[in-house]
C-alpha cells in the first residue's frame, strides 16, 4: 500500500500520496473505521501470546497475559478501556519457552498455552470421577485458582484449554489411553516447569512491522516511565506512518522533560488523576484514557471537557497560569472542575510552533481527525477503485472528482466541514501520463470552547 506525503511528482509506486497543510497563519457522511489503539506494553508480562493479542472490555485477562485487568501490570490497558475503544491491539514480547509436564501413568502430555515464567504456576490434578468410575477428572489450576475441569473416560476426550494444550502421548494410541486410565487409583498432580520469559532480541523490528502491517487509529506505550525511550520511538513511527506511508494516524505518550515533541500527530498527557478509590495514576498511565477515547473519537466531535470516568481529582493540580502555558505548549491538562468532576481542559496535540503550511489549526485533535479521515479516505478509495481500473482521461478524473465531491457532501451533513462547494476541488492531469493531481480546499469544523459574553444591567 503505497502512500505518504509529496512534494513532487517523483514516485515509483502506484498508489495515492495526499499531502495536507494549511495556506496562512491567520486562517484558522463519510463511513469511519475508528475505534481501534494499538498498546505497546514495555516488558514481558511472562505469559501471552509473543507479539499482537487483540482484546476488549469483556476479554478474558488472565488467561492471555496471566494478569487481572484491575493488576499494575494492566494499569494502564484498563485506562484505555475506559475510554470505549472498539478494540486494543496489546503488543507483548514473550519470546521464551512454555512449560510442560508428562507422567508414564497418563496418557497426556501438559504444555502451557504460552512460554514464560508464568506457565511453570499451571498444574493438573488428575483423579477418580465420583459419580462415575470409569472416568477420570482433569483439574488445570493457574495458581491457586481452578481454571478447568473435564471429565473423560478416553485420552482423546480431553481437550485443550485456555491456560494449557493437551495432546496424548504415543503409548495410548492403540487403546486411546483406557488403559493407563483405568489404572489410576489415587491423585496425580502435576506441576508444569520449563517456562522462560525472554524479550525478543528483535523487539523493535517486530513492533515496527506490526504498527505498519495493522490497522489501529492511535498509538500508545502508555504504562512505561515517562522519560523511556519506547515513547520516542511511538512518535517517530507515528511521524514514518504519517508522512512516508500515508497511514493517518496518532500518538499519545506522557510528558516529558527531555523531549519536546511538537507534531501534531503527538498528543503529550502532562499530568494524572486520582480515582474514586483514591489510586492515583501518573500521568504514563492516564495517557492510556485519552489514547482510547481519542480512537473512540467521531471524526465530527471534540474530546474538550470530556468527564474523566471515575476520577474524582488531578495529580498535579495547575494554576490559571500553569494550564495556559501548558496548553500553548501543546500537552494534554486534566483539569478538576468543582462538581467534583474531571474533565480534558482541551482536546489538542503538541503542534505549537506554526508555520504557513501548518498552522494554528492543525493543533486541534478535532481538526486533524477530519483532515486524517479525508486523506485515509481519500487514499483508499482511489487504490480500492480506480488504480488500474479507470482511464486518466477527462471522463475519467471527472468520475474521481465525483466520487470526492459525494463523499465532502456526507462530511458536511455531518458537520465535520463546512461551506463546501464542488468548485472547491480540482482534479486535473499530472506530470506524467498516470498521474492525477486534485486540489481541495477544506475547512474543517470546530467545536464551541470559548464564550465571551457581555451582560448589561439595565
Amino acid at each position: 500500500m503505497a502512500g505518504g506525503n509529496w512534494t513532487s511528482q517523483n514516485k515509483a509506486r502506484p498508489g495515492a500520496y495526499v499531502d495536507v497543510s494549511s495556506n496562512s497563519l491567520t486562517a484558522a457522511g463519510s463511513d469511519t473505521s475508528r475505534g481501534v489503539v494499538f498498546w505497546i506494553h514495555s516488558g514481558s508480562f511472562g505469559w501471552g501470546k509473543n507479539g499482537v493479542t487483540e482484546v476488549g472490555g469483556g476479554s478474558d485477562f488472565k488467561a492471555l497475559f496471566g494478569v487481572d485487568i484491575n493488576s499494575n501490570e494492566l494499569a494502564a490497558l484498563n485506562e484505555i478501556l475506559k475510554g470505549a475503544p472498539k478494540s486494543v491491539l496489546v503488543f507483548n514480547s514473550n519470546a521464551g519457552n512454555k512449560a510442560t509436564a508428562t507422567s508414564d501413568v497418563l496418557p497426556w502430555v501438559f504444555t502451557a498455552k504460552y512460554a514464560g515464567e508464568k506457565g511453570n504456576s499451571v498444574k493438573v490434578s488428575v483423579y477418580r470421577d465420583a459419580t462415575d468410575t470409569t472416568k477420570l477428572d482433569v483439574a488445570t489450576f493457574f495458581g491457586t485458582e481452578l481454571v478447568n475441569t473435564q471429565s473423560v473416560r478416553n485420552a482423546s476426550e480431553l481437550k485443550s484449554n485456555a491456560y494449557l494444550d493437551v495432546q496424548a502421548t504415543s503409548a495410548s494410541q492403540g487403546d486411546d489411553g483406557r488403559a493407563l486410565i483405568d489404572a489410576v487409583s489415587s491423585t496425580i498432580t502435576l506441576n508444569l516447569s520449563g517456562g522462560t520469559t525472554v524479550l525478543s532480541e528483535d523487539l523493535l523490528a517486530e513492533i515496527n512491522h506490526a504498527t505498519e502491517t495493522m490497522n489501529f487509529n492511535v498509538l500508545t506505550a502508555a504504562g512505561a516511565d515517562k522519560d523511556a525511550n519506547i515513547h520516542l520511538m511511538v512518535y517517530n513511527t507515528i511521524k514514518s506512518l504519517r508522512e512516508n506511508d500515508g497511514l493517518k494516524v496518532t500518538g499519545v505518550v506522557p510528558g516529558s522533560d527531555n523531549f519536546d515533541y511538537d507534531y501534531e500527530g503527538i498528543s503529550v498527557v502532562q499530568n494524572g488523576v486520582k480515582l474514586l478509590n483514591d489510586n492515583e495514576l501518573p500521568e504514563t498511565v492516564a495517557a492510556g484514557y485519552f489514547a482510547g477515547v481519542s480512537a473512540a473519537a467521531d471524526i465530527n466531535e471534540s474530546l474538550t471537557y470530556r468527564s474523566y470516568p471515575g476520577a474524582v481529582d488531578v495529580v498535579p493540580r495547575f494554576s490559571n497560569s500553569d494550564t495556559e502555558k501548558a496548553l500553548l505548549a501543546g500537552k494534554i491538562v486534566f483539569t478538576a472542575r468543582r462538581d467534583g468532576s474531571v474533565v480534558i481542559e482541551q482536546d489538542i496535540n503538541s503542534h505549537h510552533t506554526y508555520s504557513v503550511s501548518k498552522n494554528q489549526y492543525f493543533r486541534k485533535n478535532r481538526v486533524l481527525r477530519v483532515l486524517d479521515e479525508i486523506a485515509n479516505n481519500t487514499h483508499d478509495t482511489y487504490e480500492k477503485q480506480f488504480i488500474g481500473k479507470v482511464d486518466n482521461n477527462p471522463q475519467g478524473r471527472d468520475v474521481f472528482k465525483a466520487n470526492r465531491i459525494t463523499y465532502l457532501t456526507g462530511l458536511q451533513a455531518q458537520g465535520a466541514i463546512q461551506n463546501f462547494v464542488p468548485d472547491d476541488i480540482t482534479v486535473e492531469p499530472g506530470a506524467d501520463k498516470d498521474a492525477v493531481v486534485m486540489t481541495l480546499a477544506v475547512q474543517p469544523t470546530d467545536s464551541m470552547e470559548k464564550l465571551y459574553a457581555k451582560i448589561t444591567v439595565q
